[in-house]
């Protein structure tokens, strides 16, 4: 139960939690990866009230003691009182790496509206393989990149883009994407991978195995669609100039990043429910509508037939939210961008 019954030592009046978005609350109950903090101890600072950062830093160390070694207890409002100033300045870098892999769905939870669901396909199974597509939506808009079109622009969509989500991502996407653009890894926004996350919800298999688990439904026309029909579309396209096969591939890897949000949305409705504290509203940031993204799909890039002329989508991407990427992060990528155009 959240932090309500605790009194400071002074005789000042007690003061209640400051009221705060379910989400923003959610992030805050992340505690197993500050130090000494397991899932016994976890449950035991639950018993006694302490749910949250702000918990930690207001509780009296005579009610710490009760489960905390009392040389800990300074580490861990200290690392507490970091955490709440990086979610505070909407710091995603903070967290990605610090959270503990069983608490990363709040990461998701709380900046859900940043989150942009990415895709790539390639030109062979191998890992040094050309990428032929990277495709990139978050919700509204679509953007795709197309090897020998407009593939060199994708470095500077990472200027804006705020937190990367992929599915088995950090051992695919993200390492041929570093390769293709001799990015250095610190220089990628911040990384999710929703493959460990669906894990820990007893989702497994590959992505679209746990669409059907959970009932989602592609358009028909990609139904049966995998990732070695499209490699036999992009050597259709590169030798041929089908541009039936090059419109399905694209919508193919669109549809990846669509569903991708899809499954995301559905494990935060069952995670972040089962956390669900009857005194704060239910946050809804993170519904979606299918049959909506769909429509965008459709209305983005219609399925085949196509004329030649019709080119990928090239919709702008959102550039009225601020980034938030770290300062001096988003300046070495636009150093690195200025000397790769020379």
């Amino acid at each position: 139960m959240p932090f309500r019954h605790f009194r400071p030592a002074s005789r000042k009046p007690r003061l209640l939690p400051v009221r705060m978005s379910s989400s923003d609350l959610q992030l805050q109950q992340a505690l197993r990866h500050l130090p000494a903090i397991g899932p016994v101890r976890l449950e035991a600072l639950r018993q006694l009230g302490v749910s949250s950062w702000t918990d930690l830093l207001q509780a009296p160390d005579s009610l710490l003691r009760q489960t905390l070694p009392a040389n800990a207890i300074p580490t861990i409002r200290r690392e507490a009182q970091r955490d709440l100033d990086a979610a505070a300045r909407g710091d995603i870098a903070h967290f990605i790496d610090r959270l503990h892999v069983a608490d990363r769905w709040r990461l998701l939870l709380r900046h859900w509206p940043q989150c942009v669901f990415l895709d790539i396909e390639t030109a062979g199974l191998e890992r040094d393989a050309d990428i032929t597509v990277i495709a990139c939506w978050n919700g509204t808009q679509l953007r795709l990149f197309v090897n020998g079109e407009n593939l060199d622009d994708f470095p500077d969509f990472l200027l804006d883009a705020q937190l990367l989500v992929t599915f088995n991502g950090s051992t695919f996407d993200l390492p041929i994407i570093r390769q293709t653009f001799a990015l250095p890894a610190d220089l990628l926004p911040p990384h999710v991978d929703l493959r460990w996350i669906c894990r820990r919800c007893d989702l497994t298999g590959g992505l679209k195995a746990i669409e059907q688990t959970l009932g989602l439904k592609r358009p028909h026309d990609l139904v049966g669609t995998d990732g070695q029909e499209a490699i036999d579309l992009w050597q259709r396209w590169n030798a041929h100039h089908d541009t039936r096969a090059r419109t399905h591939l694209l919508r193919y890897c669109a549809a990846d990043t669509i569903a991708l949000r899809h499954v995301a949305a559905a494990v935060l409705h069952q995670t972040a429910n089962q956390d669900q504290k009857p005194d704060h509203d239910r946050d809804t940031r993170f519904d979606v509508s299918p049959d909506d993204d769909w429509r965008t799909l459709e209305r983005q890039l219609p399925a085949p037939p196509m004329t030649a002329t019709a080119t990928t989508t090239t919709t702008t991407h959102a550039a009225d939210a601020p980034s938030l990427l770290p300062p001096a992060l988003r300046a070495r990528l636009q150093a690195f961008l200025a000397r790769k155009a020379h």
